[in-house]
């Protein structure tokens, strides 16, 4: 018996070694299985963490900027950018402030986020020596479908865009696509040139918003914003592009934003397969433009003698028409390159004002007192004339010291882009900061426009968070030494107070060209912001005093920014914006004979 207890436990001791060596085995075979897969990700982190040590701690100036260690072998930050921009960049910011340039890999593309008022100044000074091909590598080429040809002709330009090319440049005079499209739209949207097209946003606006179908009651409406998409980007359409862009697409307006609402994919890359939704969109406005300008092109070889300053039905602006004259002498612009340009053109001026529009209403209306204080300002403005174009009094309505303000705040709050440039005559020096030419250098609008070190912010007993919006921030007023857009010092108070008007407030950028940057900056600044300044508030200047709307929203919230759009310019509304609305008065009652 005792030696039939021995073995059976001899038998169970075998059993439990048997066991152990069975699971440290395993536990083995786990462990070198887990390693062989975690060890690249973990040597990668390691040894992209090392380079960057060892660059912050260096004291040399004149160095490249570090790159912020990853995991993600060849991808990089790839990743996580795209899932969450907004705060990727935020991270950034929080950790390395706005002295400290940091590239971030995407893929076999390095971008170098670049903040700090400072050094946004020396990138503007500087903008002969920069461009916007990274940009178009980047973005627009995805963006926009620009065909193989065009993509290529375009990155062939080195004649700069200074009225001369450069010295070194051997670019045909008409093939200098850069400076000739940046050239023809600052022509006709700045001084004299503007004018006509203002007018002409006007009166199309009068009709749009005269002839909608809201009347003198009080109705519901699922969606202010579809207002913006409809009558004020027809009206928007007609003057810059003529009646028959619209005409020979009925549907032209669905087609552009359901485009617009699908651009973030197109621009992170993603593959037709994969997101083909996005790509039939772009390719139907594609095909929409196309057929425009078969239409045009005849009438153009027909015309005998073009005035520009003119508007007319089939091209809008005189622009348009000298714009197709231009692409005409371009061979390797050709059908689809010409479209895909009037595509960017088109989506540039209207996927940018109508949000701000439609944030400016927003926050007027949310707001009794501010929307008093509007239609005052704005009925200050009307003229006597018997043509609705003629009604307003446009320099004086966008001269208006208030109405400006509320314009800058809603694009301080608003405009969410990047502005890509990279040096391409050589290297570029930027305090400390050493960039090789052709090194992708992106500024986001965000972080200058959030930065709560510089932006005024009220005060104790009146605070205006940076996040909020505050119509007055841009206002300075006569003897109060906290108003204004800045944290300022005495010695700039002092000197701010010699330009003070004993009349009322005057509006105020003063040292924002390095902070307030919903344009860009420098040589390259966006070349339509006059108008689309003109657009936003003419648009709110007759909103403001033909309806009255009242916010459905639980205590007169407004959406919140989609941020899917984060990096692209303005924020579109998350979520639709319920309210009731009536007419105050049709535009022709206004027009005093």
């Amino acid at each position: 018996m005792e030696n039939q207890t021995s073995t059976q436990s001899s038998y169970q001791d075998v059993e439990r070694l048997t066991s152990l060596l069975r699971f440290l085995y395993c536990t083995n075979e786990t462990f070198v299985i887990a390693s062989a897969l975690f060890l690249p990700f973990i040597l990668t982190y390691l040894v992209t963490l090392r380079r960057f040590r060892t660059v912050l701690r260096s004291n040399k100036k004149g160095k490249e900027p570090p790159t912020l260690p990853y995991i993600l072998p060849i991808l990089g930050h790839a990743v996580p950018f795209a899932w969450d921009t907004r705060g990727t960049i935020s991270i950034i910011t929080k950790r390395f402030g706005h002295t400290v340039p940091v590239c971030l890999r995407l893929g076999v593309v390095d971008l170098t986020f670049l903040s700090g008022s400072d050094n946004l100044l020396s990138i503007w000074k500087q903008s002969q020596k920069l461009t916007t091909k990274g940009y178009r590598v980047l973005f627009a080429n995805k963006m926009f479908g620009f065909p193989k040809s065009a993509s290529s002709f375009y990155m062939a330009d080195n004649s700069g865009l200074g009225n001369s090319p450069h010295p070194d440049s051997n670019i045909p005079p008409e093939h200098r696509i850069d400076y000739l499209t940046h050239s023809s739209v600052a022509r006709f949207l700045t001084g004299p040139g503007l004018r006509p097209l203002s007018q002409r946003f006007i009166e199309h606006l009068a009709k749009q918003l005269s002839n909608n179908c809201i009347g003198h009651d009080w109705e519901s409406l699922s969606d202010l914003y579809s207002i913006f998409q409809t009558d004020v980007f027809r009206a928007a359409i007609t003057a810059a592009f003529g009646t028959y862009i619209l005409f020979l697409n009925p549907d032209f307006c669905q087609d552009f934003w359901a485009y617009d609402e699908s651009l973030p994919l197109l621009a992170k890359g993603f593959p037709r397969w994969l997101t083909p939704a996005p790509y039939k969109a772009r390719d139907k406005c594609l095909e929409n433009i196309k057929k425009w300008h078969r239409f045009t092109k005849g009438i153009s070889q027909n015309a005998k003698s073009v005035n520009y300053n003119d508007w007319d039905p089939y091209f809008g602006a005189g622009v348009m028409r000298y714009r197709q004259e231009l692409y005409s002498k371009m061979e390797a612009m050709n059908s689809g390159g010409v479209a895909s340009e009037d595509l960017g053109l088109i989506w540039a001026a209207n996927a940018n004002a109508i949000p701000c529009a439609f944030w400016f209403i927003m926050e007027v209306f949310r707001s009794p007192s501010l929307l008093l204080r509007v239609r005052s300002e704005v009925e200050s403005c009307l003229i006597q004339s018997s043509t609705a174009e003629m009604a307003f009094d446009i320099t004086k309505l966008c001269n208006n010291p208030l109405l400006q303000s509320i314009y800058a705040e809603t694009l301080r709050l608003r405009v969410f882009q990047f502005v890509i440039r990279s040096p391409d005559r050589g290297d570029l020096n930027v305090g400390d900061w050493f960039f090789p030419k052709n090194k992708l250098i992106a500024i986001s609008s965000y972080t200058a426009h959030m930065d709560k070190t510089i932006w005024n912010t009220g005060s104790v007993e009146d605070p205006h968070p940076i996040e909020d919006f505050w119509a007055d921030r841009f206002l300075v007023y006569p003897g109060d030494s906290g108003s204004g857009p800045l944290k300022t010092s005495a010695i700039a108070q002092d000197e701010r107070q010699k330009n003070e008007s004993p009349q009322g407030p005057r509006f105020s950028t003063e040292g924002l060209a390095g902070i307030w940057i919903p344009y860009g900056g420098g040589q390259r600044m966006c070349p339509g912001r006059h108008f689309a300044k003109q657009e936003i508030i003419l648009t709110c200047a007759m909103m403001s005093i033909m309806f009255d709307i009242e916010l459905d929203a639980p205590g007169g919230s407004i959406p919140e920014s989609d941020m899917r759009g984060f990096g692209f310019g303005a924020m579109k509304p998350e979520s639709s914006a319920p309210c009731r609305i009536r007419r105050r008065v049709r535009w022709s009652d206004l027009v005093r004979y």
